[in-house]
């Protein structure tokens, strides 16, 4: 995949294995096959169903466990259009085209069909998901859960280290995007990666013939993705742009979303994800401290971090409700002593949150330092 701009972080893919169009479709098939027959959640009263949403909650998720994410663009049939009116032609089930906005839809299912009736399941990729989730769950299980009560104490004086934190960022599509994912059959309801969200774009601009060396031309579309209910009234829209800037402004449409998890638990942050705030500060006269904020966002418990941080520092520490609207259920933790480093250091190294989710400030600029 070609980038727009060397700069906008955009690779190759370099898939193993690339499966063969023959190779894709029988998996496509297959996925299809158990999805309309065995998927209990797609029942009739979720119909009609558009296509994008009955390929990424359905078809994707149904492909045999242990095989590649489905990808429509290395089929024979290139377009979801495509792939429901084979659906529609084997009698599977029945698939309608909205006059209006051109988009496809399954309306219902042939449950009689022999196809559907002879179809021999497999296991899935959901159902592999859903086996790793629960033995993942009964190891965190068997463990000393860090993040609750007496147990958290226990941990923290058997030394025992909290499960790794794992941050997931994707980004949601605005709905001004929709008619361009819709040109290239991407889902308008999906969630993207960073550099997916960058292969959008790209691909767009190929499909559309709209490369122009250094620069972009903008199409109706692709403008009015980029700069509908941005541009004030009666300011005038490009039709040229530079394809960093392009890059730039196409990201700007999408909402950033994080997925924390930390063991069995797992929560989504809407928007960009805040740091975890360190600083040093002065409290009744030159008593000096250190203060934590933020931790619970990456799913760390303030008093199981006011444990650690009390004997990792060998001093006193204490948490406290922070003040504000904003703030109601959040706390904080007070460390004695200027040790805004080592905090940093430990919640890097001890809790795995990385340094750019770390923010540090020294108000008494290295006056009273933890020893």
């Amino acid at each position: 995949v070609d980038a727009l701009d060397e700069g906008a972080g955009v690779v190759a893919d370099q898939t193993p294995h690339q499966l063969t169009v023959a190779e894709m479709d029988a998996l496509i098939e297959s996925a299809v096959l158990q999805a309309l027959s065995r998927d209990k959640t797609l029942t009739d009263k979720s119909l009609p169903m558009l296509g994008t949403a009955f390929w990424s909650r359905h078809v994707n998720p149904c492909r045999p466990a242990g095989a590649p994410p489905l990808d429509i663009k290395r089929s024979s049939h290139k377009k979801m259009s495509a792939l429901l009116k084979h659906v529609h032609k084997m009698g599977w089930a029945t698939c309608k085209e909205d006059k209006r906005t051109k988009e496809t839809a399954v309306t219902a299912i042939v449950r009689t069909h022999p196809d559907l009736r002879n179809h021999v399941p497999h296991e899935t990729a959901a159902d592999a998901d859903a086996v790793a989730a629960a033995a993942e769950e009964q190891e965190r299980a068997g463990r000393v859960d860090f993040y609750k009560g007496a147990a958290a104490a226990a941990g923290a004086a058997e030394g025992g280290k909290p499960q790794p934190l794992r941050l997931e960022e994707t980004y949601k599509p605005h709905v001004n995007l929709t008619r361009v994912l819709e040109a290239i059959d991407a889902p308008t309801d999906a969630l993207y990666t960073g550099q997916e969200a960058r292969e959008l774009v790209v691909k767009y601009v190929s499909v559309k013939g709209l490369d122009a060396g250094k620069s972009v031309t903008l199409d109706p579309q692709l403008c009015d993705a980029l700069f509908k209910g941005v541009l004030k009234k009666g300011d005038a829209f490009p039709t040229h742009m530079s394809k960093s800037d392009v890059t730039k402004a196409w990201l700007n449409r999408f909402h950033p979303q994080t997925a924390v998890v930390r063991g069995g638990t797992r929560s989504v942050k809407k928007g960009a994800l805040q740091p975890v705030r360190v600083e040093s500060d002065r409290r009744g006269g030159d008593r000096r401290i250190t203060r934590v904020t933020g931790m619970e966002a990456y799913l760390i418990d303030p008093e199981e971090l006011a444990r650690t941080l009390g004997s990792k520092l060998a001093t006193a520490c204490a948490t406290g409700e922070l003040e504000g609207i904003k703030n109601v259920g959040k706390r904080e933790v007070v460390a004695q002593g200027n040790a805004v480093e080592k905090v940093a250091r430990i919640l890097a190294e001890w809790y795995g949150v990385p340094s750019r989710f770390v923010e540090t400030a020294d108000k008494l600029k290295g006056k009273g330092k933890n020893k």
